[in-house]
């Protein structure tokens, strides 16, 4: 007789594994510590997902979603440029520091290396409109101008700071990803100088002082 789903129950397990999977990554968690958390046995996780490879699939997949939205909410918000990239840095290094044994298992299991791709790109783009000059600011004729190009150079950006992450030693994770987050923040700023430099000896039709 086949088991009866119960309302809810799937978010619950899901959270649950996501927490764990975050804190142990996939070879250390057991289906027994995701069904604890979610407060329920082991063999109704079962009902839900046929074993432990699918469920690490869909809490990541549904984990790589909500970080999407929140900054396209943070990117929604309507403040000014500087603070959603301020927001960004703090909402994405909060959240790296709290799950990087998920992110090596992403990483250094061989079958599991299909879930960053598409999920990066997703990212990227996220980060991109995010990133884009507010409505009047002289820099946005030419970054609409190097979308692309600031697609790819997001991309590499994202990667390697998620390589970084996934290559910390696990006793000293936390002072790494602030380090990451430092480095970051220099890297952006001077970006930032660069593009206003670089705007600042244009003449009015474009052509450099």
């Amino acid at each position: 007789m086949a088991r009866v789903r119960e309302a809810g129950m799937e978010d619950k397990i899901l959270d649950s594994a996501f927490k764990v999977f975050g804190e142990q990554g996939f070879q250390a968690t057991t289906v027994k510590a995701i069904a604890e958390g979610a407060g329920i046995s082991s063999g109704s996780i079962y009902t839900y997902f046929p074993d432990k490879e699918a469920l690490f699939k869909a809490a990541v997949d549904r984990g790589w979603s909500s970080f999407i939205e929140k900054i396209r909410e943070i990117n929604r918000s309507r403040v000014l440029r500087e603070e959603r990239i301020s927001l960004l840095l703090d909402w994405s290094f909060s959240t790296l520091g709290s799950v990087l044994p998920l992110i090596r298992g992403m990483f250094f299991e061989a079958n599991k290396q299909n879930l960053i791709a598409p999920n990066v790109d997703r990212l990227c783009q996220a980060i991109v409109e995010l990133l884009r000059p507010d409505k009047g600011d002289p820099l946005l004729a030419s970054w609409e101008a190097s979308s692309e190009r600031r697609l790819r150079i997001n991309r590499i950006i994202v990667l390697g700071v998620l390589t970084s992450a996934a290559f910390f030693p696990a006793s000293s994770s936390t002072e790494a990803v602030e380090s990451l987050r430092e480095a970051l923040v220099t890297l952006t700023t001077s970006i930032a100088k660069g593009n206003a430099a670089s705007q600042a000896t244009r003449k009015p039709d474009g052509a450099l002082q």
